[in-house]
């Protein structure tokens, strides 16, 4: 799991007011063949359009999912800037979800607050509620996402809201002695009807075999096998008969097979007998789409280039006339937050390594790469800049941007075309 907050949040489509939430905690502060050029014309018409405001982070999907969740939150009372990675964002007639974790390197936030888990709900009948929590761990927090991701995916609307409100009440309330997801799928479960054909543990327990095995010389302790008898009641009433019985008695037999289960891997217990009730019930089928997440825009670049380039050897002539910077010594300094930005690529000087914008002399990774990428954006190709490829990185300093990972050849190929500006990713160097 990440080092990171869990974002959970829903919001109604169908409200205009934006409703209070209850915080538990107040949050801190191959060479393709070049095309012919219409660049020129594209750009005549352009100049001649009314040119809308350009949101940056439109164009990243991870900017798309904070611009979503932030859009509920008018006043910005949750750091949905600082998420990361883990982000989900759905949105039904009943209302919508999102998922994110998150984490903050700013300055103000103390480091035992960097990493947290932070949830809401909001639905079109008016009930919103939410919790901000600090002091789960890594693992917990990884025990949360790894429940939602499993269960809110296979309920109805109305049920995964319930669950949601449910996670919502469990989650400050969480110690170092739980299994997460035990607990969690506890709650899920017990909001779907008793299946009619179930099996009745107590009469029928002669039919499926409930010792648990020994395995690589460790039994299950007392405490653990009162919680897989108490969950394997729970999970019986919620499937088929036959098929819990069957379950039961082939896992018991293969038991020995599992990495650590009575250690180390004995939340993995809990996620499969879930797996068995999500997998044998009509209704609840996975919904995939929930799990998906939202493209970026594309950013095209065709209308936007003003200056001509024919042929490999003067793209070699323009690069070599380039301006380039080699990218300050940076150890030891704060990263700030990354964020969205539309960056003047004139202020884009250089980069760690960089001590030309031919960027290497080996074979397939210099002009000739940049050239491929020259002629892709003249063709419209708009993920060659924010989709597609890992986003451009760029780090801010003194003024002055220099890449960062991804983005050298896209950035000499942009520079080379005269376009002014492009959404990035940039960070902050303090």
């Amino acid at each position: 799991m990440y080092y990171v907050d869990l974002v959970l949040v829903i919001r109604s489509s169908f409200s205009d007011k934006i409703l209070d939430m209850t915080e538990v905690e107040e949050v801190p502060a191959g060479i393709a063949k070049p095309a012919p050029d219409l660049s020129f014309q594209a750009n005549e018409q352009f100049r001649n359009e009314i040119s809308l405001p350009i949101d940056p982070r439109d164009y990243f999907a991870i900017g798309k999912f904070q611009k979503a969740a932030e859009s509920i939150d008018p006043e910005i009372s949750h750091p949905w800037h600082a998420v990361r990675s883990g982000y989900f964002w759905a949105e039904n007639s009943y209302g919508s979800i999102a998922v994110g974790e998150t984490y903050s390197s700013s300055t103000y936030v103390p480091e035992e607050k960097r990493y947290g888990l932070l949830i809401a709900e909001k639905t079109v009948d008016g009930q919103a509620s939410s919790v901000y929590i600090t002091t789960l761990d890594k693992n917990q927090r990884g025990g949360v996402v790894d429940a939602i991701n499993k269960i809110a995916p296979c309920l109805t609307d109305d049920i995964r809201h319930k669950f949601i409100r449910e996670v919502i009440q469990l989650a400050p309330k969480l110690t170092d002695e739980d299994v997460v997801f035990e607990k969690l799928a506890t709650k899920g479960l017990k909001l779907l009807p008793d299946y009619p054909d179930n099996f009745q543990y107590e009469s029928d327990q002669r039919e499926s075999d409930q010792s648990w095995p020994e395995v690589n010389g460790k039994l299950p302790t007392e405490k653990q096998i009162m919680q897989l008898i108490e969950f394997s009641k729970l999970v019986a009433s919620k499937m088929p008969r036959e098929t819990f019985i069957n379950h039961m008695q082939q896992w018991h037999g293969n038991l020995r097979f599992y990495n650590d289960p009575y250690g180390s891997g004995y939340s993995s217990l809990f996620v499969e007998m879930t797996n068995w009730v999500l997998e044998s019930r009509p209704d609840t089928p996975r919904n995939y789409e929930l799990l998906k997440r939202g493209n970026p825009n594309e950013y095209p670049v065709v209308d936007k280039i003003t200056r001509h380039i024919g042929s490999e050897e003067e793209l070699k002539q323009i690069l070599r006339n380039l301006h380039v910077e080699q990218m300050p010594d940076i150890s030891g300094r704060h990263m700030g937050e990354e964020l969205a930005q539309m960056v003047e690529l004139d202020k884009v000087v250089g980069g760690s390594d960089l001590k030309t914008w031919s960027v290497s002399e080996s074979a397939g990774r210099g002009v000739s790469n940049i050239w491929n990428i020259v002629n892709e954006l003249k063709r419209g190709n708009g993920t060659i800049v924010a989709g597609g490829r890992e986003p451009i990185k760029i780090i801010q300093l003194d003024g002055k941007y220099y890449i960062g990972d991804d983005g050298r050849h896209r950035i000499a190929a942009l520079k080379a075309l005269g376009v002014d500006k492009i959404p990035a990713l940039v960070t902050p160097v303090i």
